[in-house]
C-alpha cells in the first residue's frame, strides 16, 4: 500500500470547499493473492475486508475477493495529516 496526500474540491451550493485527504493505493505483490490496483480517497474511514453480497470489489474501494480475508479485516483513515491503520 502506498499513501499520498491529495487536495480535492467540493461544490456546496455556490461555495467551492477545498479539502485535504489521503489517497491509498493498493497493489498486488508478487506471490500474493492477485487483484487489480485499488485507489481509495480517504475522506472518511475505509473498511478493508472481504466481499459479501452487498459489498463488491471495485477500483475505488477497499473490498477484496479473497477468502482468507475477514469481512471486517481492518480500518484505514486519515486524520490531521496522518494515516492510521
Amino acid at each position: 500500500m502506498h499513501v499520498s496526500s491529495v487536495i480535492f474540491e467540493q461544490q456546496l451550493g455556490l461555495l467551492n470547499i477545498v479539502h485535504m485527504a489521503a489517497l491509498a493505493v493498493f497493489t498486488s505483490a508478487t506471490g500474493s493473492h492477485p487483484f487489480l490496483e485499488r485507489r481509495a480517497v480517504l475522506t472518511e474511514p475505509a473498511k478493508i475486508g472481504r466481499s459479501v453480497a452487498q459489498a463488491k470489489p471495485n477500483p475505488t474501494n477497499t473490498i477484496f475477493d479473497c477468502k482468507v480475508l475477514s469481512r471486517n479485516h481492518a480500518l484505514l483513515w486519515y486524520e490531521n495529516g496522518k494515516v492510521y491503520f
